[in-house]
């Protein structure tokens, strides 16, 4: 006795399995859309948070500077204030003293920090072109300043 098995796909007409067919792709695509649009949402929702630290981070930054900058005045105002108790009440000359040092201060710091900026922006160029310099001598033999030197336009 020969026994078949019944296989459901061996009895299916072509129409119907395209149309079978048709259906499993029309659902793939659903879910291949549903994935896309949940990755935007995804997308959208860490753009949202990256916004919402960043203006938190900004506006604790500016909640810090300000305390910081009231918590200056109020020193400065005070030893102001010691100043011209000393000067017998003149509260004026507390203000001008201490204006007067704050600003002296500020200007010494630009000048000196200025200064300081300066001499490191040129050792950095000096040490820029002593290794340009340096590579010629290796690449060619000679740098460009030993031609002009030899022209006689340049002292080495």
């Amino acid at each position: 006795m020969d026994q078949q098995v019944d296989d459901p796909q061996e009895h299916v007409a072509p129409p119907e399995a395209m149309r079978d067919a048709l259906g499993k792709f029309a659902e793939l695509r659903a879910y291949v859309q549903q994935y896309l649009s949940a990755k935007v949402d995804q997308l959208k929702l860490t753009a949202r948070n990256i916004a919402i630290f960043a203006a938190l981070g900004v506006v604790g930054l500016i909640v810090a500077g300000a305390t910081i900058v009231i918590a200056l005045v109020l020193l400065f105002q005070g030893l102001a204030g010691a100043i011209a108790a000393g000067l017998g009440g003149r509260v004026w000359a507390g203000d001008l003293i201490v204006g007067l040092v704050l600003l002296g201060i500020f200007v010494v710091g630009a000048i000196v920090g200025l200064g300081i900026v300066k001499k490191a922006w040129f050792k950095a160029t000096v040490k820029k072109y002593e290794l340009t310099e340096r590579q010629q001598r290796q690449s060619f033999g000679r740098s460009s300043r030993d031609r002009t030197a030899a022209k006689g336009s340049v002292e080495v």
